[in-house]
C-alpha cells in the first residue's frame, strides 16, 4: 500500500490485483487436491471480483496519467509487489491445506499462530528500533496497531481452519469482501 502511494498509483489497483489470489488458489486447490468448485462457487468468485472492479472504477479516471507529477517510486514496483502477493498467498494456502491433511495432521490453528506469531516478533524486532531512531514512535498508534494485528491473526486462524477443511476459492472469496469494505 505504501509503495502504491509513493508511486502515485491508486490503492484500488493493488487490492484488485490481490484478488487474483482467489482464482489462483482455487486453481491450485483443483490441481493439487482435486477440489472441484460447484457452479455457485464460480458465480460467487466472479460476482465478488466484479463488485470490486465496479467499486474501483471511480478510481480509474486517468487523472494520474495526465498529471506529470514526479513520484518517489516507479509504478512498476507496487504492481510487481501486488502481483507477487496472490502467488505467495496461494502457496501459503496450499501448504496449509497439505500440512493439515490427515496424513500429516498439523492443527491449522497452531500452524497459523506459530507462523504469524514468529513473523510478527521478527518484524517488531526490526521495526521498533527503526521507529525509535527516526523519532516517530507513538505509543498510542503502536497500541492500536498491536490490537488490530491481534484481531487480524484471529481472523487468519479462522480462515486457515476453513481452508484446511474445504475448498480454498470460496473461503478467499469471502475474504475478498474486505476489499469492498476497504473501498468504502
Amino acid at each position: 500500500m505504501i509503495f502504491s502511494q509513493k508511486a502515485g498509483i491508486n490503492v484500488g489497483v493493488v487490492t484488485l490485483i490481490w484478488r487474483a489470489g482467489v482464482f489462483t488458489s482455487a486453481l491450485g486447490d483443483y490441481l493439487f487436491f482435486g477440489q472441484k468448485l460447484q457452479y455457485f462457487h464460480m458465480i460467487g468468485l466472479i460476482a465478488i471480483t466484479a463488485c470490486i472492479i465496479v467499486l474501483n472504477l471511480k478510481n480509474f479516471d486517468g487523472k494520474a496519467a495526465k498529471d506529470l507529477v514526479k513520484h518517489e517510486m516507479e509504478p512498476w514496483v507496487p504492481i510487481l509487489c501486488a502481483c507477487a502477493f496472490p502467488i505467495m498467498c496461494t502457496w501459503n494456502n496450499l501448504l496449509t491445506k497439505y500440512m493439515t491433511n490427515e496424513k500429516i495432521g498439523f492443527n491449522p490453528s497452531r500452524v497459523t499462530y506459530f507462523t504469524f506469531g514468529l513473523m510478527n516478533v521478527l518484524i517488531m524486532a526490526v521495526s521498533i528500533p527503526i521507529w525509535i531512531n527516526q523519532g516517530n514512535f507513538q505509543p498510542r498508534i503502536f497500541f492500536v496497531g498491536f490490537v488490530g494485528s491481534c484481531i487480524n491473526i484471529l481472523g487468519i486462524v479462522f480462515c486457515q481452519n476453513a481452508i484446511a477443511s474445504g475448498p480454498i476459492g470460496p473461503v478467499l472469496a469471502i475474504i475478498a469482501l474486505a476489499s469492498v469494505i476497504f473501498v468504502f
